[in-house]
C-alpha cells in the first residue's frame, strides 16, 4: 500500500511525497542493490563509490516499476551535483538499507507520476514521437542508405580504390528529422549495433543508453587521451564479442531473416521486455570492457 512520507528539507534533497513501494519490494530492492553493488566490486572493495550505489537504486526501481519513470542520468554527475547525496548513499550502503535514497524526487523524470510536471506541451511531442516510432515507415531513405554504404565499401576494397582513414559516415540533420527512424527501418536489412549516447537526463525519445553514457562520460581524462582512446577501443571490441555471444545464442533458435529479426527486436523493440534486454547487453558490454586490460 501506498504511503505518505515527508520531504526532506534539505536543498535538492526533497522527497516525493507517496511512497510507491511495499515493504516487501523495498527488502527485495535492498537485497538486489547490495548483491549487484558487491558484485560489480567482485567483492575487493570494502565501501563502493556513491555513483555506483546510485546506478544501482536506480536500476532496481525501473525493474521493479519502469512506470515510474526513473531517470537515465550519469550517476557521478547526479552525485557532483547535489550537495549531500554521496553521504546520504554511503549512509544507505553502511545500513544496507536504501529506502531513503529511492524517495529521492531528483532519481524520477519530470513527467513521472510521482513528479507530474512535466509541461503539458512536452507530454504532447514526446508522445506523438513515441507513437511515430512505430508506425510503417514511409520511404526508401533505408535502401538507398544501404546501397551508398556498400558501394563504398566496394570501392575501398577495389586495388585503386581510395583508403580511408576509417570506414566512418556521419548522418548530419536537424533534431528530429528522421536520422534515427531511418537507421531502426536500417536494422531489418542488415545487422546493426544501435546506440543512443543523448543526455539520459530529462525528456524525449529514443530512450538514452545510460549505461554507456556513463562509460563513456567516465573515459573523459583529458591529461592522457591514450587511455581515453584505449577505453573506447575497449568498448567497441566488447560490443562486438557480447553480440556476437547473442548472435550466436540466438542461432540456436533462428537461421537467416528470422536471426536477423530476433536481433532487430532486441535491439530497437521499445517495449519493456526487449528494452530491458537491450539493457542487459549493454550492461554486460560495459561491464566486459571495464575489466579489459588497459594501458597505463
Amino acid at each position: 500500500m501506498n504511503t505518505q512520507v515527508q520531504s526532506s528539507t534539505a536543498p535538492g534533497l526533497a522527497e516525493v511525497d507517496v511512497d510507491p513501494f511495499s515493504k516487501a519490494q523495498h527488502a527485495s530492492m535492498d537485497s538486489e542493490i547490495e548483491d549487484e553493488v558487491r558484485e560489480l566490486n567482485n567483492n575487493k572493495l570494502k565501501v563502493p563509490v556513491p555513483a555506483m550505489v546510485l546506478n544501482e537504486v536506480i536500476q532496481a526501481i525501473r525493474r521493479c516499476n519502469q512506470d515510474l519513470k526513473p531517470v537515465n542520468t550519469i550517476c557521478s554527475k547526479l552525485v557532483k551535483d547535489n550537495a549531500g547525496l554521496a553521504t546520504k548513499l554511503m549512509e544507505a550502503w553502511e545500513r544496507k538499507k536504501f529506502k531513503p535514497i529511492r524517495l529521492l524526487a531528483i532519481l524520477y523524470h519530470a513527467d513521472s507520476p510521482l513528479v507530474g510536471n512535466i509541461p503539458p506541451d512536452k507530454t504532447v511531442e514526446i508522445t506523438a514521437l513515441q507513437s511515430a516510432f512505430g508506425h510503417s515507415y514511409i520511404g526508401n531513405a533505408p535502401n538507398t542508405f544501404l546501397e551508398h554504404l556498400q558501394s563504398l565499401n566496394t570501392h575501398f576494397d577495389a586495388p585503386s580504390g581510395i583508403t580511408p582513414y576509417g570506414r566512418i559516415l556521419t548522418i548530419v540533420q536537424s533534431s528530429g528529422t528522421g536520422k534515427s527512424r531511418m537507421l531502426k527501418e536500417l536494422g531489418k536489412l542488415t545487422f546493426t549495433l544501435p546506440i543512443c549516447l543523448k543526455n539520459p537526463i530529462g525528456s524525449g525519445f529514443p530512450n538514452s543508453d545510460d549505461q554507456v553514457v556513463n562509460y563513456f562520460h567516465a573515459l573523459r581524462d583529458s591529461a592522457n587521451s591514450a587511455r581515453t582512446h584505449a577505453g573506447v577501443s575497449c568498448f567497441l571490441a566488447a560490443a562486438f564479442e557480447e553480440a556476437l555471444t547473442w548472435l550466436n545464442e540466438g542461432k540456436k533458435y533462428f537461421r537467416g531473416a528470422q536471426l536477423l529479426q530476433y536481433w532487430h527486436c532486441t535491439m530497437e523493440d521499445d517495449s519493456p521486455k526487449n528494452r530491458d534486454l537491450r539493457s542487459k547487453f549493454f550492461s554486460n558490454v560495459v561491464n566486459l570492457a571495464a575489466i579489459a586490460p588497459r594501458a597505463n
